[in-house]
């Protein structure tokens, strides 16, 4: 079973999870973390930290960060929905619309 949104509302999604992550504090993590570790540690290389890591350079400025992290993020969950299309016998609900299909879907596994 897999949950698939359409599109642009993933999109807005992540565009509003960015912002969240903002808000909530992640430039101190960021700035927390580049006090204990390298800028070229594996897990700062990652979606987001990589972008942020650029932004407290003044290599790009915080609307740029913002639009990489998207970018990236929607790059990384084509590259997921494509592996699992590929990879995987997988029925796809969306997640909001096929409640009722989904708790059935379960229900008709569980019972198996």
């Amino acid at each position: 079973m897999g949950l698939d949104l359409p599109r642009d509302e993933l999109h807005e999604r992540i565009h509003e999870r960015i912002k969240k992550m903002l808000s909530q504090g992640f430039e101190d993590e960021v700035c927390g973390l580049l006090k204990k570790y390298p800028s070229d540690t594996k897990s700062l290389q990652s979606v987001g930290y990589k972008q942020m890591v650029a932004y407290l350079r003044k290599e790009i400025t915080l609307s740029q960060c913002h639009d990489e992290i998207a970018l990236r993020t929607r790059q990384l969950a084509k590259r997921q929905l494509t592996w699992f299309r590929n990879q995987l016998d997988v029925t796809w609900f969306h997640p909001l619309v096929d409640r009722n299909l989904i708790y059935d879907f379960i229900n008709k596994i569980a019972t198996v």
